[in-house]
């Protein structure tokens, strides 16, 4: 009789353990899934939705967040993923102010976008990179889409009336697509 007890003690210990174990790896895998909208959220709520960009403002979706600063008065815009392979990403965009360079004018743009077309397709066996204008409050903004790399796409731009240019990438269609409605609002 005694030893029948034992054992169905030994056997709830060990089920509890097992239970407490399975919630544990439930919740860090939970925990590590929810990181990316977790920060996101806390970023928003304490900065807002804007972000300053020299003198101007860019309004970030929900799903992004202002990054650690880079050297060089570069800003970094982060967005984080959880790719199909169940491994964490984040598309970044970058924002770096151009030093001894006068604000970009729509002559500008045309020619960086027309010169930076031409580097990216050249020897290449089918056209890769793609021009992009996206309009905003403060003016046109010249982009190249560049889709060389598979499943994934990267933005190159130069805004007018600014001293900046901007870099997406790596990301997915739907972060590319956020990011240029982001851009969109630059004011």
């Amino acid at each position: 009789m005694k030893g029948s007890v034992v054992f169905r003690n030994v056997v709830r210990v060990l089920a509890a353990v097992a239970f407490s174990v399975v919630v544990l790896i439930a919740g860090c895998i939970g925990g590590m899934m929810l990181q990316y909208p977790v920060r996101a959220a806390t970023w928003h709520c304490i900065h807002g939705n804007e972000v300053m960009v020299g003198n101007r403002q860019l309004t970030l979706p929900l799903l992004w967040w202002r990054g650690k600063d880079i050297g060089s008065g570069s800003i970094v815009l982060r967005r984080g993923r959880i790719d199909s392979r169940l491994a964490f990403a984040t598309s970044e965009l970058t924002l770096t102010k151009l030093k001894d360079v006068k604000a970009v004018t729509d002559a500008d743009g045309i020619l960086g976008q027309n010169a930076l077309l031409a580097d990216l397709n050249r020897g290449r066996s089918k056209q890769t990179a793609f021009p992009l204008i996206v309009a905003s409050p403060a003016g046109r903004i010249y982009c190249v889409k560049d889709l060389s790399i598979p499943n994934f796409s990267f933005l190159f731009c130069l805004p007018t009336g600014a001293r900046w240019n901007f870099v997406f990438g790596p990301g997915t269609a739907k972060e590319e697509s956020e990011a240029e409605s982001m851009l969109a609002t630059l004011k």
